[in-house]
């Protein structure tokens, strides 16, 4: 079986880090998709499936991911735990990846 991968278009995993995950992909030659823009389904997806209490721009991974579901192998929800030395992100972004594992599957 081929291996297709997916990155959500959302967070830092494809606004900061899109040129890393797409350049390393590549050169292991491996296809890489993008999930749709946000549009108004996603939208409703990421707010049926997300816990009440999660920001917005973390809620719209759960739709993304749900897009591209039929159409790949496997998404990348990257574990990003700080960007800046001494400085942590949100505990929530953080367990992004479980969290979405969770409600996807």
């Amino acid at each position: 079986m081929n291996l297709k991968l997916v990155l959500p278009r959302t967070l830092l995993q494809f606004y900061k880090f899109n040129i890393l995950f797409e350049t390393f992909f590549k050169e292991l030659e491996i296809d890489y998709i993008h999930s749709d823009e946000t549009n108004k389904k996603i939208l409703e997806d990421s707010l049926r499936l997300a816990e009440d209490e999660i920001c917005i721009p973390c809620k719209l991974i759960y739709g993304h991911t749900l897009n591209l579901k039929e159409k790949c192998n496997k998404v990348l929800v990257a574990r990003i735990i700080s960007l800046e030395k001494d400085t942590i992100t949100c505990p929530r972004f953080i367990l992004l990846p479980e969290l979405v594992g969770m409600q996807t599957n």
